[in-house]
């Protein structure tokens, strides 16, 4: 009676063939080609890549087999997987193991067999190659030596199918990731102008007739006028600062008089307001090096980080450090309990880098903290020094300092 053989390491064996995915997948060419190629090397008539299932033994490419799986309790291979030698057996009627083997007795009348393992990178036979002849045969060294060298091939081709799964999964879910940051852009970039033109509808609009009405009515009531006036006067004023504000939305560093560090720790001072996490800065160089699409895109980097970390409730605390030097480096470090990740800040981050790109700059994001580094346009002959600092800057092993 015929039973199906277990390796000692069965439930590993068969979990580690699992992660191959190679089971009923479809024909390829570079297993077909191994499977002719020892065909011509061995001079036997039938060739074939397997691979032992729980319960089957199933053929990835063979030749002269009218089979695509048999029941592993039938398998030669499943005899050769118990160990990592080459098995050979030089007439099948001459073997108690195979003699009643409906392979052997039946039509196909295979008389000889020979088999080495696929071994896996982790260690395990998770298949076989093999060929057969219908009459006793004898290999040479040579032989047998190519027989063990194609079985190696095979566990190399399966690796590469690996690699290039992944490498396939992580270019899918970069594009994927890259439409989404396009659609969240559009998306933002919608929102800003609803929100612009809200602003001028509800805001200046309004503020400016308000204006118009006072000032008619102190040029009507000419004895009364003064509080008219000083209203209108009031009017104006509040709609020059929704003016500037509206302006700071848009463009950053629109505004001359207002410098970079300045809007930095009030973003930072706006974050802290509204997430009740700690933030500290430390400041070295001459913020005058940077031309003003620089400072933007480190604001908005800046801005849209802290953002990704407000959406983690696990954030402790969080260091800013910027220098100003040969190249600008800004890293922002924070300490979690929980690794920031969510769709939301893949699209964050993803954007991030998309900026740095574009300013000529690199970006570095793990877990614990991000790092940008910009090229300097221009550089003068201004002394480096400590323009300001706020607070010790944690150390951070996982990145390197500015």
């Amino acid at each position: 009676m015929l039973t199906t053989l277990l390796a000692q390491d069965e439930s590993l064996r068969l979990k580690d063939l699992a992660s191959y995915n190679i089971l009923d997948s479809t024909p390829e060419h570079e297993f077909d080609q191994l499977a002719e190629l020892m065909t011509i090397i061995s001079g036997c008539p039938i060739a074939a890549i397997s691979f032992i299932g729980q319960d089957r033994q199933w053929f990835k490419a063979s030749i002269g087999l009218p089979y695509q799986e048999i029941p592993r309790k039938l398998a030669f291979c499943a005899h050769t997987i118990l160990d990592n030698n080459l098995m050979i057996v030089e007439d099948t009627t001459e073997d108690p193991r195979f003699e009643n083997n409906p392979l052997v007795a039946g039509h196909l009348h295979l008389r000889f067999y020979a088999g080495t393992p696929i071994i896996s990178s982790a260690g395990h036979n998770i298949g076989a190659i093999c060929v057969f002849h219908q009459q006793p045969t004898t290999l040479t060294a040579n032989q047998q030596r190519a027989l063990t060298i194609i079985a190696s091939q095979v566990t190399n081709l399966l690796e590469l199918r690996i690699a290039h799964h992944i490498h396939n999964e992580r270019i899918t879910k970069r594009i994927e990731l890259e439409k989404k940051t396009i659609q969240h852009t559009l998306q933002q970039q919608e929102k800003e102008r609803k929100a612009i033109g809200t602003e001028l509808h509800e805001s200046l609009a309004q503020n400016l007739t308000a204006c118009i009405i006072q000032l008619s009515l102190a040029q009507v009531r000419k004895e009364e006028g003064l509080p008219y006036i000083q209203t209108a006067k009031a009017e104006l004023q509040k709609a020059i600062s929704d003016i500037r504000r509206l302006s700071k939305s848009v463009n950053p560093l629109s505004l001359n008089a207002v410098g970079f560090s300045y809007l930095l720790r009030e973003a930072m001072q706006d974050f802290s307001a509204s997430s009740l996490i700690p933030i500290s800065l430390h400041f070295t160089g001459d913020e005058n090096q940077l031309q003003n699409e620089q400072a933007t895109t480190l604001l908005r980097i800046t801005t849209q980080y802290l953002q990704a970390l407000e959406n983690s409730r696990d954030t402790q605390k969080i260091s800013i450090t910027l220098s100003i030097q040969n190249e600008v480096c800004l890293q922002i470090s924070h300490f979690n309990t929980e690794p920031v990740k969510s769709p939301a800040s893949d699209i964050l981050l993803n954007t991030i880098i998309n900026r740095a790109e574009a300013a000529k700059g690199k970006a570095e994001v793990r877990s614990d903290g991000m790092q940008i580094r910009l090229p300097l346009k221009h550089l003068n002959t201004a002394d480096n020094s400590d323009v300001t600092t706020t607070h010790a800057t944690p150390s951070t092993a996982s990145l390197s300092t500015c």
